[in-house]
């Protein structure tokens, strides 16, 4: 099996995708054949990077703290459940621990459709290039929020030309090391074959799989 993560299909939401081995055809769905008639599935891990995504995201619009802290406790609770998540109903989720009537219900919309309306909705509200910062190292939520609403950058562009002006450097809990090691980050992803556009953030990376490389949070 190939697990290429969670890749959107709009700007507006996430799809569950992933690509069929030794084809370039990617797939949608929970459970799908490809050419090759390998059946690929989600699993318990795309699950947990979706909790956690969308609580980062909530976290990054300011929403209810207990709904925050309610997606990602328990993304935290189910890294250590092995039972396959989507074989279980709301009533089987709502008996493990750290998960509540809606994390459970938003774990069967997404076993049952391939996406979350939350997120989808989230997203939606979110600047590409926003997004596009968590691939900063050292930027979590609340610097990435920070950058966001106190000088307004909504690219990488931006972001590039605030630190290269000092910009960065004067917000507080910044400071010139914070400013350098974020103008080092954007100079390394643009070197890795030029694939980072500064105007736009690429969608063909997988945020919800590779979240956890981002901002470290597990």
């Amino acid at each position: 099996m190939v697990r290429t993560g969670i890749l959107p299909a709009s700007l507006s939401f996430f799809w569950f995708i992933r690509k069929c081995p030794g084809s370039q055809q990617w797939i949608g769905g929970n459970a799908v054949f490809c050419n090759s008639n390998t059946l690929l599935r989600m699993t318990n891990s795309d699950i947990i990077d979706n909790l956690e995504l969308t609580a980062r995201l909530l976290e990054l619009h300011n929403a209810d703290p207990f709904r925050i802290k309610a997606f990602s406790g328990a993304a935290f609770s189910l890294e250590k459940i092995t039972d396959d998540l989507t074989e279980q109903g709301v009533a089987d989720l709502l008996k493990l621990p750290g998960i509540g009537k809606t994390v459970a219900t938003t774990i069967r919309e997404y076993v049952d459709t391939g996406h979350l309306a939350e997120l989808d909705g989230l997203l939606a509200q979110t600047p590409p290039g926003v997004l596009d910062m968590f691939r900063i190292k050292g930027l979590g939520v609340k610097k990435v929020k920070t950058l966001w609403h106190e000088l307004g950058l909504e690219t990488l562009r931006d972001l590039r030309q605030a630190g290269e002006t000092g910009r960065v450097a004067a917000i507080k809990g910044f400071g010139e090391k914070m400013q350098q090691n974020i103008l080092d980050n954007l100079d390394f992803l643009e070197s890795q074959s030029g694939k980072v556009r500064m105007d736009k953030a690429d969608w063909r990376f997988s945020l919800a799989a590779t979240w956890r490389n981002w901002v470290g949070w597990r």
